[in-house]
């Protein structure tokens, strides 16, 4: 069952066995985090740790482009090559 207001995609990485799951679109709250790992991956459901990894997020929201923005910075570096 996917968070409410998402909206979900599936898509074929490389290998045909392979799959990804996209969310795009409004997430109530960060409830669960999967870490990947060499030996394979974990999900981590503590509050604590869960409130370092929303703080990351929040940090990264504040200093990172728009993806409006992203795009016409990623033309304007094509178009000077």
């Amino acid at each position: 069952m996917s968070p409410p207001g998402a909206k979900w995609l599936a898509q074929a990485a490389s290998s045909p066995t392979t799959w990804r799951a996209h969310a795009h679109g409004p997430v109530p709250r960060l409830d669960t985090v999967h870490l990947d790992s060499a030996h394979g991956g974990e999900f981590t459901h503590s509050e604590a740790q869960l409130g370092k990894y929303r703080a990351h997020m929040d940090w990264w929201q504040a200093h990172t482009l728009d993806p409006e923005a992203s795009r016409d910075l990623m033309r304007s570096i094509a178009r000077q090559l």
